[in-house]
């Protein structure tokens, strides 16, 4: 049990790094935003792809931008136990940053009582607080 849950965050936080990190890379190595200039060119001109790439480009970032702001309210919330607000704006997005969030933080407790079992341990004398009166 321990071990799905176990692999099930560390997916879930592979994916985020993906969706975080990748897709700003492929927008950056494929997509193309033109200037204003080359837009109105498109525009008037014989249609080429440029405008479609663009308009295709910034709906990418657009919706990196969504993502990115779901993970960080899930996040957030998390952090605070609370629910996150739903902002209707974000729909599909807000969905995918909580489930992948929960999956991440269901391991949290876990672990937490994990650390805790171990700093009753005869070595974790360290670890343990000691009284402020003590000398």
């Amino acid at each position: 049990m321990a071990a799905t849950k176990l692999v099930r965050a560390l997916a879930a936080l592979t994916a985020i790094a993906l969706l975080e990190l990748g897709i700003p890379a492929a927008l950056l190595a494929v997509g193309m935003l033109p200037t204003w200039a080359q837009a109105q060119g498109a525009l008037t001109g014989p249609d080429n792809g440029t405008l479609f790439l663009g308009a295709l480009t910034l709906l990418g970032w657009g919706a990196w931008a969504a993502l990115t702001l779901s993970f960080a309210l899930e996040a957030a919330a998390a952090l605070r136990h609370r629910s996150a607000p739903r902002l209707p704006v974000l729909g599909v997005t807000q969905h995918l940053a909580a489930s992948l969030v929960a999956a991440i933080v269901v391991l949290l407790p876990s672990t937490g009582a994990f650390v805790m079992l171990h700093l009753d341990a005869p070595g974790a004398t360290a670890l343990r607080r000691v009284p402020a009166s003590a000398p």
